[in-house]
């Protein structure tokens, strides 16, 4: 029985060929040449595990609360003069809270990576650039954050400023809820990035609009008041998205170059 040889480099085949008459190269007999895989996000393994453990954490800590949403919608809209005895939340609601926001940012963070893409920004890396929409996402969030509480800490009552935050929350939650559908489906299907895109850009602003109509039934008492209402909405809700917007244009062009 002959020895077991182990196989060699030299053993592959090499390129194969056939040469016409005149010794060029016949075309088709060299195959088809190797593409490159494009670096989306479904594609990506740090993606896929940041989205599965989003995943993961607003299922373990959502699945025995289904009646918190009802609460969600009734946050984003009411406005109640006096606080209700029942207003206190438990931890429960808190950590839930937390993670539908997180869960949020995630899919903002995201759906902003596949705009990009989309718009034929050349990326280093996608990771980093994951990685970068997901500070900016919740560094955004945290800054709305602290100006509605210095905003409300100055123009309102506790109770109304509190109702103010719970609001956000609640529209950040939900927003977050229904962008999840599209940041799913765009892993596993980017041709349709344009009408999803579109369509989570509507949920957002619907979202913002109610929060914004529940801040002015909260501000809004005389007619000098709504002076003070629209340069709110100029220094909190339009001028930090402009700046924003042009953050990432001018990052993303430093990536190009």
């Amino acid at each position: 029985m002959a020895p077991a040889r182990h196989s060699h480099p030299d053993d592959a085949p090499q390129e194969l060929w056939l040469t016409g008459i005149n010794g060029h190269v016949i075309g088709y007999t060299t195959g088809l040449q190797p593409q490159e895989r494009p670096d989306l996000p479904g594609y990506n393994s740090g993606v896929l595990c940041l989205v599965t453990a989003t995943l993961l954490l607003t299922v373990f800590n959502v699945r025995h609360y289904g009646r918190f949403f009802g609460s969600l919608i009734q946050n984003l809209w009411s406005v109640r003069s006096r606080s209700n005895l029942f207003d206190e939340h438990t931890v429960n609601e808190t950590r839930i809270i937390g993670t539908l926001i997180i869960q949020a940012c995630v899919c903002e963070a995201l759906l902003g990576v596949f705009l990009i893409i989309g718009l034929g920004y050349t990326t280093a890396s996608l990771t980093d650039l994951t990685i970068l929409m997901l500070i900016l996402s919740g560094g955004y969030y945290l800054a709305r954050r602290i100006m509605y509480s210095i905003v409300g800490y100055a123009f309102t009552t506790r109770n109304l400023r509190r109702q103010w935050i719970e609001g956000f929350n609640a529209a950040h939650a939900l927003t977050g809820l229904v962008m999840l559908i599209p940041t799913l489906i765009l892993l596993f299907y980017p041709g349709a990035v344009a009408p999803l895109l579109t369509i989570s850009a509507i949920v957002y602003i619907l979202a913002r609009i109610v929060f914004i109509c529940k801040g002015f039934r909260i501000f809004y008492d005389k007619i000098f008041s709504f002076l003070y209402f629209i340069l709110y909405l100029c220094a909190v809700e339009i001028i930090p998205l402009i700046l924003l917007y042009k953050g990432v244009v001018s990052i993303c062009c430093n990536y190009q170059s």
